[in-house]
């Protein structure tokens, strides 16, 4: 028998309180990430940069897809009130080495550079790793972003982590084939890298056709590159 730590208990009681407050509802979609392949590579050339990871340019097109689709940058207050937030607080959860997750927060991502955004996932990320975050870095968060494909899984369907409305997960980018459409209308069969998003988010908040207007606003800027 071993009892949880500090961090883990709090992590139960508020992911089976958000389960219990929240109908939960997913949607997947399936994003060619070709274009971002492209720009990641020509940018990572570049010398004293820090190099974009895949989770720093979809937490950019997130920050984006959020700023346009305010439904989903906002909380439900009592009273069935809705609380619409004014900057894009996107959190993105870091596993710690030795279990659990911590969520830094990335305020007013939907006004940086793609170039800011990285670096600042990356120092956030390795202070989360190293235990020496502070209050101010896990506080604020209007949306939160998590890569379950770092470990190589497809997808995941994530607890939202409430007050927020909805949470994205980004799965493994794998080589498939697929069928593309040219310019003149003509099908062809191409090798693609295919990533996985899926959306969960508050049905009260929010509904299918909202969630698929979010989602297409997203894909369309991640293979719009």
């Amino acid at each position: 028998i071993e009892d949880l730590s500090p961090l883990g208990r709090a992590m139960a009681e508020h992911m089976a309180w958000t389960w219990w407050r929240a109908p939960h509802v997913s949607t997947l979609v399936e994003v060619d990430m070709r274009r971002v392949s492209d720009a990641r590579r020509a940018l990572n050339d570049r010398p004293g940069v820090v190099k974009p990871s895949y989770t720093a340019f979809v937490a950019w097109a997130l920050a984006g897809a959020l700023a346009r689709n305010p439904g989903f940058n906002s909380s439900l207050l009592p009273g069935h009130r809705r609380l619409q937030h004014r900057r894009v607080n996107l959190g993105v959860a870091v596993a710690r080495p030795g279990g659990g997750l911590v969520v830094p927060v990335l305020h007013g991502a939907e006004a940086w550079s793609l170039d800011q955004l990285a670096a600042a996932l990356g120092e956030r990320a390795e202070r989360a790793r190293a235990g020496k975050l502070v209050a101010a870095d896990l506080q604020g968060g209007t949306f939160t972003l998590t890569n379950v494909g770092s470990n190589g899984n497809l997808a995941s369907m994530p607890l939202i982590n409430q007050p927020q409305v909805g949470i994205l997960a980004m799965g493994a980018i794998k080589k498939r084939v697929v069928v593309v459409t040219d310019s003149s209308g003509q099908d062809a069969i191409a090798i693609r890298p295919m990533m996985y998003l899926t959306l969960t988010y508050d049905h009260r908040a929010n509904d299918g056709a909202a969630s698929g207007r979010f989602l297409r606003d997203l894909r369309k800027a991640l293979e719009e590159w």
